[in-house]
């Protein structure tokens, strides 16, 4: 599914773990263990006992992949940096308080780093965690193609088998 992410979905108004949850929530709808990966900076929320309550409520395990700084660092657009509403850089800085969403839904945690083996281990973790019965998506693939190119070589042939005037 990271491949198919579009980050024109992505919002540039702060982090909303809640509708994230509940989003998750309906895309999975009645399977009875769910399971949610979030690459996030952990937003500006400093009590998540909501998105913890909404989570185990709904059989969620939430796992944290932190992408964020201790330092911080502002966010680049195509318009140059980003800023809020009121013209003032948006810093984006490590919140050390999402670690409880992912340790109160038994789920897994990793701070980003640029050295080791932790994202492999991270993984590992996450597929040891899933369920034993196999999970599929189903990608969908245009097939017109290859009736259209039937279809055009087949014009093509009709075209020169007519018989031509002297």
């Amino acid at each position: 599914m990271i491949k198919n992410l579009q980050l024109d979905s992505v919002g540039q108004t702060g982090t909303n773990i809640l509708s994230i949850l509940n989003a998750a929530n309906d895309l999975f709808d009645q399977t009875p263990k769910k399971q949610l990966l979030l690459l996030t900076d952990g937003g500006d929320s400093t009590d998540f006992s909501e998105e913890i309550d909404f989570a185990n409520k709904h059989n969620i395990q939430v796992f944290i992949f932190d992408v964020a700084t201790e330092k911080g660092s502002s966010i680049p657009t195509k318009s140059g940096i980003l800023s809020d509403e009121n013209g003032n850089l948006v810093i984006v800085k490590n919140n050390p308080n999402i670690k409880k969403l992912s340790e109160r839904t038994q789920g897994g945690y990793l701070k980003y780093s640029l050295g080791g083996d932790e994202l492999s281990k991270f993984i590992n973790q996450f597929k040891q965690l899933s369920s034993s019965k196999d999970t599929s998506f189903i990608q969908k693939k245009q097939l017109f193609y290859y009736p259209l190119s039937l279809a055009l070589l087949l014009l093509f042939f009709v075209f020169f088998s007519l018989p031509r005037k002297p």
